[in-house]
């Protein structure tokens, strides 16, 4: 009786191992810090896919998918690009770098940052800034 207790309990263990899913959880060590890099590819190939669809035992396979180019996001901190984005933003804030353009004008900022603060249950944009000729411009969203 014993040993048919232990099989069947083996049996039904077996049972759900084998049909067990789950919710993709997404925690603070998930989000990037100071030193990280992401690296990123971008392409056009996207039809066949309906982005609409959702539900229980939905899988994308985006394995066929090429990349037209890649590119790589680091983070740095605030204060390292500038000391006053670090006293604006706040000094546990993380910035990355990006493209920023005025077409057809003559301001120019090479130096263009999005800055970004990470707690424990939250990650958030907390605004833009950049250095123009040298001096930070913070852009804070409310």
């Amino acid at each position: 009786m014993k040993q048919l207790i232990i099989s069947l309990a083996l049996a039904s263990l077996l049972m759900l191992t084998g049909s067990v899913q789950a919710q993709v959880s997404i925690t603070q060590s998930d989000m990037p810090t100071v030193g990280d890099t992401i690296r990123y590819s971008i392409t056009d190939q996207i039809g066949g896919f309906d982005f609409q669809q959702t539900g229980a035992g939905l899988t994308w396979d985006f394995s066929m998918l090429e990349h037209q180019s890649q590119q790589v996001q680091s983070y740095l901190s605030a204060s390292a690009i500038n000391a006053l984005f670090g006293l604006f933003f706040g000094m546990n804030v993380i910035a990355s770098p990006m493209e920023f353009e005025f077409p057809n004008s003559p301001i120019d900022i090479p130096d263009f940052y999005s800055f970004h603060k990470k707690s424990s249950s939250l990650f958030t944009k907390e605004g833009y800034g950049g250095l123009v000729e040298g001096f930070p411009v913070p852009m804070k969203f409310s």
